[in-house]
């Protein structure tokens, strides 16, 4: 739901507080992946815009016959999108309760052993 301003998208959560979020459903948490989501998107904009002109100069193109525009404009980008996801990855700001509740019993006397059954009673 980004309304569109002229051209630029805009996030409906940078502008809702978060007692409205709560009050139209949308979890604070889930802010945290969209914001993450959003920085990881820019940076692959920007890998995708220098290839877009990279290619469009050709193999003789000044892009093309230097090294360094190739890790300012790509590598770096990508490395920052693949951080940001890292920082503002699902499992982190969206899991409710720890991986030991959802284990049953026997499940978490094996996790304890470091996933060697030790043949404890169950």
């Amino acid at each position: 739901m980004a309304a569109n301003d002229g051209g630029i998208f805009t996030a409906p959560t940078t502008t809702s507080t978060s007692e409205k979020s709560r009050e139209f459903g949308f979890n604070p948490l889930h802010k945290q992946v969209v914001k993450g989501m959003w920085i990881a998107s820019i940076l692959v904009e920007i890998r995708s815009i220098y290839r877009t002109i990279e290619f469009s100069m050709g193999v003789e193109g000044y892009l093309f016959q230097h090294e360094w525009p190739l890790w300012v404009f790509e590598a770096v980008p990508m490395w920052l999108a693949l951080l940001v996801l890292g920082i503002y990855h699902p499992a982190k700001w969206l899991q409710q309760k720890r991986r030991s509740a959802f284990l049953d019993k026997s499940d978490r006397r094996v996790a304890q052993a470091g996933g060697v059954d030790l043949g404890l009673p169950k």
